[in-house]
């Protein structure tokens, strides 16, 4: 899994737990509170509590879902999308996104389709692999949605050698 997307998931979750038990307090406060000789006041804080849990519970659940549709779209390039071998031309770090202190790898590809076209592509942010230490090893292979080019994934193929495994015959 990669960092980047731990990192949003953990947010999502975080924030996901602060604003449901916000919401559930300031809907009880407000339940409460609406039947008797309460002053608008009250009212108002229960209401501004509610919402601002609200606010925390659907951030928490975009960052969620977010990384949740990204995957879906991959496999579903994957799984509709017309396949073309690509070059890889430029790998480079995405020095605006860190993690720990850790940036991505970007890589920008050229593939040829079936009609002798070149597109230049670039992938998304990929936090499992150093291209830059030996780029021999690796190559790419580009998904793209028959109907719209514009819409593409990009996948890494690792061709690095297994290290042999230790086998115990006893």
């Amino acid at each position: 899994m990669q960092p980047g997307n731990k990192v949003l998931r953990l947010i999502g979750l975080i924030f996901s737990l602060i604003g449901a038990p916000f919401v559930m307090l300031g809907a009880i406060a407000l339940i409460s509170l609406s039947g008797g000789p309460y002053s608008e006041d009250q009212l108002i804080g229960g209401a501004i509590f509610t919402g601002m849990g609200a606010i925390f519970l659907i951030l928490g659940l975009i960052f969620v879902f977010a990384d949740r549709g990204q995957r879906h779209f991959a496999a579903r390039m994957m799984r509709e999308g017309t396949p073309y071998d690509a070059e890889i031309t430029r790998a480079y770090y995405n020095s605006f996104v860190q993690t720990n202190g850790k940036s991505p790898l970007v890589l920008e590809c050229r593939y040829k389709d079936s009609s002798g076209s070149v597109h230049l592509v670039k992938s998304k942010n990929l936090w499992e692999y150093n291209l830059l230490e030996d780029p021999t090893y690796f190559t790419a292979r580009v998904w793209v949605e028959p109907y719209n080019p514009k819409k593409y994934y990009v996948e890494v193929i690792d061709q690095r050698p297994m290290a042999p495994a230790d086998y115990d015959d006893r």
